[in-house]
């Protein structure tokens, strides 16, 4: 018998590679390649990743390239897991007797 959190958590780790990348076939055909404007604009902003890094209280690992970083975060895809929620979490037995 297989465990429901368990399968659901290996599915939930193998949506996003360790680089950051959504693995999930065709998302990326949805995002516009960058215009040559508006790689411009993100060479003109001045943006420290150590800032960053303060911000969310560690470091990120993925990026250090600050345009990267930018892009990543304004106009490429992402994903998040918001919560789960499984457990039998009432008083009383967790398991059939």
């Amino acid at each position: 018998m297989h465990e429901p959190m368990t399968d659901l958590t290996n599915i939930l780790a193998t949506l996003v590679a360790s680089d950051g990348k959504i693995q999930i076939p065709g998302i990326y055909d949805m995002v516009p390649s960058i215009t040559t404007e508006e790689a411009e604009l993100y060479k003109k902003l001045t943006y420290d990743i150590c800032m960053f890094n303060d911000s969310i209280k560690g470091s990120n690992e993925i990026f250090e390239d600050p345009i990267q970083l930018l892009q990543a975060r304004w106009r490429c895809h992402s994903l998040s897991i918001h919560g789960m929620q499984g457990a039998f979490s009432e008083p009383g037995f967790k398991v059939a007797r």
